[in-house]
C-alpha cells in the first residue's frame, strides 16, 4: 500500500507539471526540485505541529472558527515561505528570467504537494481493506487528492512568477489567503459529505490550477539551470 500510495501521488504531480512545463520536463533540474519541495513538505509538517501547539496552548487559541482560520493561515504562510526559499536561492544565484523561475516554483510545489497528497491516499488506501468502506468512495477519495497536489503547484509556480517581476508581497498575500481557503474547505469536506466537499475544493484548486496556466510563460522549450555557468 505505501509503494501504490507513492506511485498514485508521484503521477499526480507528474500530471500537474505537465500541462504547464511541456518539454522542460526532461531536464534533470525539474526532478531535483521535486524532490526538494517534498523535503520541504515533511520540514512544513514538523515545524507546523511544533511551532503551533505551543502557541495555541499559550495563547488559549481553539482549533474551530476564528482559531482554526488562524491556524490555517498560519500553516498556509509557513509552508508557502518554506516552498518559495529554494527557488529564491536558484533565482539568485545568477540572472534568471521569469519563466525559469516559474519552472523553478512549479517543480517545488509539485514535490511538496506529492508528499502531502501520498500521506492521505495510503490512509485511504490502507481504510479501503475495512468491510466498513466501500471501493467506489476510495476511489474518489484518492482521485480527489489530485487537485491539492494541483494548488501546490500552482501557488508556488505563481509566487515565483511574480517574484521575478518585482511582485512577492502581494502574490505572497493572495497565494497564502488561496492555500487558507483549500484548507478550510479540505476541514469542511467532512461535515459536507465526500461528494459535495470534494468537488467544491477540485473546483477551487482547478481554478487556481486554471489562472496559473495562463500565465504569460513561454517555458515550452526552455530548459533549466541549477547553478551559476
Amino acid at each position: 500500500m505505501p509503494v501504490l500510495a507513492w506511485l498514485i501521488a508521484a503521477a499526480f504531480a507528474v500530471a500537474g507539471l505537465l500541462p504547464i512545463l511541456r518539454s522542460a520536463l526532461r531536464q534533470p533540474t525539474v526532478w531535483v526540485l521535486v524532490a526538494v519541495g517534498g523535503l520541504t513538505s515533511f520540514i512544513t509538517q514538523w515545524a507546523g505541529r511544533a511551532l503551533w501547539a505551543p502557541v495555541a496552548v499559550t495563547f488559549g487559541i481553539p482549533d474551530v472558527g476564528t482559531g482554526l482560520v488562524i491556524h490555517l493561515f498560519v500553516l498556509a504562510a509557513l509552508g508557502e515561505a518554506l516552498k518559495i526559499a529554494p527557488v529564491l536561492v536558484l533565482g539568485h544565484a545568477q540572472p534568471t528570467p521569469a519563466d525559469e523561475w516559474f519552472v523553478y516554483g512549479a517543480s517545488v510545489g509539485a514535490g511538496f504537494g506529492l508528499v502531502g497528497a501520498q500521506l492521505i491516499i495510503a490512509l485511504t488506501l490502507a481504510a479501503s481493506t475495512l468491510p466498513v468502506s466501500s471501493v467506489g468512495s476510495a476511489v474518489l477519495a484518492v482521485a480527489l487528492r489530485l487537485f491539492p497536489v494541483l494548488a501546490h503547484t500552482a501557488t508556488t509556480a505563481w509566487l515565483a512568477w511574480a517574484t521575478a517581476r518585482g511582485r512577492f508581497g502581494a502574490t505572497f498575500l493572495v497565494v497564502v489567503l488561496a492555500q487558507t481557503a483549500l484548507g478550510l474547505v479540505e476541514r469542511g469536506a467532512g461535515a459536507l459529505g465526500l461528494p459535495v466537499g470534494g468537488l467544491l475544493l477540485a473546483a477551487l484548486a482547478a481554478a487556481l490550477y486554471a489562472y496559473v496556466c495562463l500565465l504569460p510563460v513561454p517555458t515550452g522549450n526552455r530548459g533549466v539551470r541549477l547553478l551559476p555557468d
